[in-house]
């Protein structure tokens, strides 16, 4: 048998040979897959934001759910609250004017921003309707006071210029030289 024998500078320059080709192997595996984990960190990084939106987005409704709930609870009630039928009869004829104004403004057919605007924007114009009523009920009552206050100098003046025809026509018909 014809056996051969390695030194250990054969072996290590073998094992240092054979570590540099598996490195090599490695480097290009990392090479190629280097797109696909770049890749793969950008879908995570969209999938994290996506669930953190989601969750607040959840969070949001969760809050909105429970105050519906407390709601539904109170408008379940109203039926056997003593004026209960009043105020039901009162909130469907406020939902059916809303609805119609919905329809008459084309309100559907606005914008998320436009109908997160249009509280803001309706407040306002009820804010400056309002106002406009106190001006014109303050105009009105000053028109009113400055029609009494004219009809009482009409009045005054009329009883004085009747006061003097009647002392005129008394100083007329009574002898010069008699006097009461």
């Amino acid at each position: 048998m014809g056996e051969r024998f390695v030194t250990d500078e054969q072996l290590e320059e073998l094992v240092t040979q054979r570590l540099k080709d598996r490195q090599g192997i490695i480097d290009e595996v990392v090479t190629a897959l280097k797109p696909e984990l770049e890749g793969m960190r950008r879908e995570i990084s969209s999938a994290n934001h996506v669930k953190r939106t989601l969750g607040r987005q959840l969070t949001g409704l969760t809050v909105l759910v429970k105050q519906s709930n407390a709601e539904m609870r109170t408008h379940a009630a109203l039926p056997f609250h003593p004026q209960g039928a009043d105020i039901v009869g009162d909130l469907s004829e406020e939902s059916s004017k809303g609805l119609e104004l919905i329809e008459q403004f084309g309100i559907a057919e606005l914008s998320l921003e436009q109908k997160q605007a249009l509280p803001e924007v309706l407040e306002e114009h009820v804010r400056m309707k309002q106002e406009r009523r106190q001006v014109d009920r303050r105009e009105r009552r000053k028109q009113a006071w400055l029609l009494v206050a004219s009809q009482f100098v009409g009045a005054i003046a009329g009883a004085l210029v009747a006061a003097a025809s009647i002392v005129a026509y008394l100083h007329a018909t009574t002898p010069q030289g008699v006097r009461p």
